[in-house]
């Protein structure tokens, strides 16, 4: 399964690995990804998925990490509770 063109970058789901390929312009986007996922990995493991595999491909910087357990968010109607507002002061 492959993302829409929605973002930055695209996204191929596979069965057990979920990867990401950056565009020409991502400035460190991916190195960023990259960072975050080895120190959830390191210190919130199970929190996050586990960096597998960063690199090139194509000429596309690419990060693979595991794919974690659920469905999607998008596009399922779920939208996140409104906050209420501060009452006055």
């Amino acid at each position: 399964m492959t993302s829409e063109r929605w973002s930055t970058h695209a996204v191929d789901l596979g069965t057990v690995t979920v990867t990401k390929r950056f565009g020409p312009q991502d400035g460190d986007r991916h190195a960023r990804e990259w960072r975050a996922l080895t120190l959830l990995a390191e210190h919130a493991p199970g929190l996050a998925p586990e960096p597998l595999h960063g690199g090139t491909d194509d000429g596309r910087p690419t990060v693979v990490m595991s794919r974690l357990p659920g469905a999607p968010l998008r596009g399922c109607g779920w939208a996140p509770a409104r906050r209420r507002p501060s009452p006055p002061r």
